[in-house]
């Protein structure tokens, strides 16, 4: 999948998970290696990378 293309569809599940409750703690946005993530945390603190 294009990074343009996956970068639109992690950010839209992480917007729907922070509607649901997550809070949002950094991006890593690494072009040349095509890679592309959020991370969230859960309501009770738990870490985890949308990706």
């Amino acid at each position: 999948m294009p990074l343009p293309e996956r970068r639109s569809r992690v950010d839209a599940e992480a917007t729907r998970l922070v509607a649901l409750g997550a809070r949002a703690l950094g991006r890593m946005d690494d072009p040349a290696n095509s890679y592309y993530s959020v991370q969230l945390a859960g309501p009770e603190g738990n870490e985890f990378c949308v990706v």
